[in-house]
């Protein structure tokens, strides 16, 4: 219905715009010269104005010679000099890679081994529905999934008793 009712609407629009454009008034000469007409005075006793005679003048029937200018190149313009400020490279900061970790010692990170990465993938398995391998090794995996959820790139011990990591599953508390 309103599918329609726009076709319909715009077809009257459509119309009425050819029509205003087809039947409208021919410019007048003094509309076309940027005159506009005078407006005629209420005063009906009084003498109307005299316009002034125009005289139209027509093009010569002889026509001039038409003149080329020669229009010689310049020459380009002298390239300016221009200094380059060269800054000497930053010096390169190595991040301080930890060593590797040790058996099961916090924090926990890649590489970690032992019963305290085993939790934190059951952790991860109940709270987040994680779907990979429970093992006892912190790999990439590991990791990936700690980031998103956690958003640390690694576990302290006191994120893992404050998740109660070390509980038993129905001990654990959910964090959905």
């Amino acid at each position: 219905m309103n599918n329609k009712i726009i076709i319909i609407a715009g077809s009257v629009l459509g119309i009425g715009l050819l029509s205003w454009l087809l039947f409208k008034e021919p410019k007048t000469e003094n509309q076309e010269e940027g005159k506009a007409d005078e407006p005629q005075s209420r005063d009906k006793t009084a003498p109307p104005k005299e316009r002034p005679a125009v005289m139209k003048v027509s093009k010569p029937a002889v026509a001039e010679p038409e003149v080329k200018k020669v229009v010689k190149p310049s020459p380009p313009p002298p390239k300016k000099a221009v200094m380059k400020v060269v800054r000497p490279a930053p010096p390169k900061v190595e991040k301080e890679t930890p060593p590797p970790p040790i058996g099961d010692e916090f924090p926990l990170r890649l590489g970690s081994k032992g019963p305290r990465v085993e939790r934190l993938n059951v952790w991860l398995t109940r709270n987040y529905g994680w779907t990979g391998l429970i093992t006892d090794e912190f790999d990439n995996t590991t990791q990936g999934q700690v980031k998103r959820f956690l958003k640390k790139d690694e576990i302290d011990e006191k994120t893992y008793k404050r998740m109660r990591m070390a509980k038993p599953v129905f001990e654990q508390r959910l964090m959905r």
